[in-house]
Formats: C-alpha cells, structure tokens, sequence
C-alpha cells in the first residue's frame, strides 16, 4: 500500500504460517482511511483480493485482534449506535473465508 490516499500513520503487518497474510492500515486522517477502503476494498493484490470486512458494517473507530483460547476474538468500535446495531443484526453468523480459513464470526 502506498500513500496515495493520505499519509500513513502505522501498518501492523501479519504474517501467519500458511498465505495469505493480512494487516491493519492506520492513516493520519479518517477521511484517507475512508478513500482507501473505497478504493481498495475488493482489489486484486497478487492474486488475492483485499477486503475490509468490518467496516463493511459502518464507521468504525477502533479494532484490535488477539487470540484467546482456542479461538481469535476481535474487538470492533463503532463511531454511531446505527451502525453498531447494524453490525451486530448484519454480521453475527458471518461467514468468513478465505483460501485456508473458513470461520464465523459470533457477535456478543
């Protein structure tokens, strides 16, 4: 990812054993963030097509990802009730995929 939509303020790269990676993109400003995922949001890179899932649901503030367990809990903000409320009816039971993973995603 280069900077074409804004100056970048942090990229937290994840490399797991088996392809395909992913990362966490932070920009400066929350309006580049948003010119970002709409123009990257279903883009071939490499071969595999980049995907911002959670914000799929709306605005989101804050995410964090850590495992627990046995299994990977992903805290997501909001910046609007709306579009909580909206998360939590659209996504619980998500199905989530990708070439060596498939999981859903249980809202609590």
């Amino acid at each position: 990812m280069d900077q074409r939509y804004g100056p970048i303020a942090r990229i937290d790269l994840k490399v797991p054993p088996r392809p395909p990676g992913y990362a966490f993109v932070e920009f400066e400003e929350a309006c580049d963030a948003e010119d970002a995922i709409r123009g990257r949001d279903g883009y071939d890179f490499d071969g595999h097509r980049l995907r911002d899932h959670m914000c799929r649901a709306g605005d989101v503030c804050f995410s964090q990802v850590f495992k627990e367990g046995c299994g990977t809990t992903w805290i997501v903000d909001y910046t609007n009730y709306d579009d909580m409320k909206y998360a939590i009816r659209e996504l619980d039971d998500f199905e989530f995929r990708n070439a060596f993973f498939c999981g859903f995603i249980c809202v609590k």
